[in-house]
């Protein structure tokens, strides 16, 4: 290499004087970019170094930078709507560069690294541990040129949940549903307790999919499943009134955005729908059960007794006389020789 001959490096159309020999194959040169203000790729092209035999090299532009100097921005959102009474939330929302920014590298929420991170979308999200009180947000978002955002927009609280003792004191705080509507987050195996009516009822996640949930509803246990802006009446007290109106809003990050509402409607009287008539039930003929004919017996009429017949004296007394006659007469006939 000629050490004599400096090479000529282009950034675009400018020059780069400053040049500096660190071998007899090596050199190095910068180039101060206080004047370089628009945004965008820049390619560096070196061309006219020569070696000692007069050799010129071949122009090289494979090196090549961008100059971002525009913060990236971000979105900030809760999966707990505020105040709530749980102890844990998930921070999500997205973080953009400017186009033909140098691109999202990191995203932290209060001080951590977010847990996921789609570095092409610039989907994030973070759970959060809550105490009780309020809880502020913070988070950050930072591109690959060292530029940085800070958003402090989200804060949650949570209140305390005191279960009453058995004597009945204590209290309970949750959430109130009332006719105007309490909106809601559910996650998969997550309990939201809730209170109608100054009666407390509970609604657990089963399913969160992309576009539908299934939870169930208690305290007489109902298993809903609905699909995204679906909605459904529930009786919960089974008195013959729906009171309670769930419609399932929005899913993002496998957690389910529903709104639950106090209604008192008759589920006969709605509009439009008429109550089943149930055909009244005819009982069951049953042939009349006729007595199974028993031939008669008749009566058996004991025999009237004869009484044994009296003797009959005078009869007697006459055949002892006859007896008598017959005999003499036979002793005279032979006393007479006959």
């Amino acid at each position: 290499m000629d050490q004599t001959q400096a090479p000529t490096v282009k950034l675009n159309s400018s020059n780069v004087t400053e040049i500096e020999w660190q071998s007899s194959t090596q050199w190095t040169g910068w180039y101060n970019f206080t004047s370089l203000d628009i945004e965008g790729n820049y390619t560096i092209n070196v061309t006219a170094a020569k070696d000692t035999a007069g050799n010129t090299m071949a122009e090289d532009t494979s090196n090549w930078f961008v100059l971002d100097i525009t913060n990236p921005t971000v979105t900030v959102s809760s999966s707990e709507a505020s105040p709530t009474t749980s102890d844990t939330t998930i921070i999500l929302g997205n973080a953009t560069d400017n186009t033909g920014g140098s691109g999202i590298a990191s995203v932290t929420v209060n001080g951590a690294n977010a847990t996921t991170l789609n570095t092409t979308t610039g989907a994030y999200s973070k759970s959060v541990e809550l105490i009780v009180g309020s809880n502020a947000i913070t988070v950050i978002a930072y591109d690959n040129a060292g530029n940085s955002i800070t958003d402090t927009s989200v804060s949650v609280t949570r209140t305390a949940v005191t279960t009453p003792s058995s004597s009945g004191g204590g209290s309970v705080t949750y959430t109130s549903v009332s006719e105007q509507g309490t909106s809601i987050t559910l996650r998969k195996g997550f309990i939201k307790t809730f209170t109608l009516t100054g009666k407390y009822h509970t609604i657990k996640g089963v399913e969160i999919g992309a576009d539908y949930a299934t939870f169930i509803v208690a305290s007489t246990p109902v298993t809903v499943t609905l699909n995204l802006l679906e909605s459904k009446k529930l009786d919960l007290d089974n008195d013959g009134y729906y009171d309670l109106h769930i419609t399932l809003d929005e899913i993002k990050s496998s957690i389910a955005y529903m709104t639950l509402k106090h209604i008192n409607e008759s589920i006969t009287a709605e509009a439009g729908e008429q109550p089943e008539e149930v055909p009244e039930e005819t009982p069951e003929e049953v042939p009349e059960e006729v007595p199974e004919e028993t031939p008669e017996v008749p009566e058996e009429v004991p025999k009237e007794e004869i009484p044994p017949a009296k003797p009959n004296i005078g009869v007697i007394i006459v055949l002892v006389i006859a007896l008598l006659a017959l005999v003499g007469l036979l002793i005279y006939r032979r006393k007479k020789g006959y």
